[in-house]
């Protein structure tokens, strides 16, 4: 679950801005936990994430991929809850009971898409 809310700073966008300069921190955080789990897959996408925010880095884009993030989970939301509609006409408990659970985390996933997106917008601001 970490790296999907990480996903948030996979982003392209000048190496100059403000962001940018704010998400390849976050990105060498991430690179370093990748290192002392001995991840080297990870790693590796992680180093190429960096390379390519350092070549082509642009405050509006970060901007742009956590609204389209945020709406990616929004319309999770909305099938898994069609999908939990189904389950409850066909009395299918587990699945519902599943559902839910993943109705929830998806939530709290969107909260912190939002509180990020917040923080950008703060840091653009100062």
């Amino acid at each position: 679950m970490r790296y999907q809310l990480i996903f948030l700073f996979f982003i392209h966008a000048t190496f100059a801005d403000i962001l940018c300069d704010f998400k390849i921190s976050i990105l060498e955080e991430s690179l370093k936990i990748a290192d002392s789990k001995k991840d080297l897959q990870k790693a590796i996408q992680l180093k190429n994430q960096i390379t390519n925010l350092k070549k082509h880095c642009d405050n509006t884009m970060i901007l742009e991929e956590s609204k389209e993030y945020i709406k990616s989970l929004q319309k999770q939301i909305a099938e898994k809850k069609q999908a939990l509609y189904h389950a409850q006409l066909s009395k299918n408990l587990a699945q519902e009971k599943n559902l839910k659970l993943e109705i929830n985390l998806l939530h709290e996933q969107i909260i912190a898409a939002k509180q990020e997106l917040l923080r950008l917008k703060d840091k653009l601001k100062k």
